[in-house]
């Protein structure tokens, strides 16, 4: 049976801890990113239906937003709630 020396376990434990230490920075880095994306998606929305409330077309907002159909079903989802 082999066994493990304090030397090895000192260096498993810190191994360990760099790893937990990056992964942890590279969630909030991700999460960080996905916030900042929906944040601009958010913008985008709020922009659009801005447009719509000033009479522009459906298609026009699209181009000029960039945003996707899913998107702009959002807002005709919201307008019918409304």
């Amino acid at each position: 049976m082999a066994y493990i020396t304090s030397a090895e376990r000192l260096g498993i434990k810190k191994g360990l801890q760099e790893g937990l230490e990056k992964g942890l920075e590279k969630g909030i880095r991700k999460g960080r990113q996905e916030g900042k994306e929906e944040g601009i998606v958010e913008g985008k929305l709020e922009t659009a239906v801005n447009m719509l409330r000033e009479g522009f077309d459906w298609e026009t907002v699209k181009k000029l937003t960039g945003l996707t159909e899913e998107h702009l079903a959002k807002i005709e989802g919201k307008k019918k709630k409304q």
